[in-house]
């Protein structure tokens, strides 16, 4: 009979986390405001540690700015602040990002039954290794110039922080797959 677990992390990691995005992204927003004169007003530093925080979520807002027509990208004001569509894809992706996160946080102390490995396990290993990799050539681009947008140190915290997320996410499920490749050349694949 399977442990049952309650999903303690895994409901209020998304809530937290979204709640303090919306926080960040708002102080950070407003950073627009203070420089009226600038031209390019430099980055809010809330933006960038949003970003970074939530470095994973970041690579959906991108592609949601690729894949989007100005047209559908319209924005709304919600406190004073303007938000676009790829802002909601950014926090859908977070809730998705934080509940994964939580999802393996509550199953910490459970004991992993071993499980025949599909060809969709490793597809999704392979993908969130290749995420990390992204992640990783985002935090090199950071790196080679902290100062764009024009606030050095919350490019540098966010360059950070996206390092730790891709060397994480390759590690992990890197070691997941090295694991799979020894499994399968001792025979322990009964399913492929």
């Amino acid at each position: 009979m399977p442990i049952k677990v309650k999903p303690i992390f895994s409901s209020i990691l998304p809530a937290c986390q979204v709640v303090l995005a919306v926080i960040l992204l708002h102080w950070g927003y407003g950073t627009f405001r203070r420089y009226p004169d600038l031209d390019i007003p430099p980055i809010g530093t809330g933006v960038l540690l949003c970003h970074g925080i939530n470095a994973p979520a970041v690579l959906v807002q991108n592609i949601a700015r690729i894949v989007l027509p100005m047209a559908l990208n319209r924005k709304w004001k919600l406190s004073g602040q303007w938000y676009s569509v790829d802002d909601l894809f950014f926090f859908a992706a977070v809730v998705i990002l934080w509940y994964a996160v939580g999802r393996k946080v509550d199953r910490i102390k459970l004991p992993s039954p071993q499980t025949q490995m599909t060809l969709v396990k490793i597809a999704l290993n392979v993908f969130v290794a290749l995420w990390g990799a992204c992640l990783f050539y985002m935090a090199i681009l950071i790196f080679r110039d902290p100062g764009q947008g024009g606030n050095w140190v919350g490019s540098s915290v966010e360059g950070v922080l996206f390092l730790a997320w891709s060397i994480t996410l390759v590690a992990v499920y890197g070691w997941r797959l090295a694991n799979m490749v020894r499994h399968r050349s001792s025979g322990g694949w009964p399913g492929l």
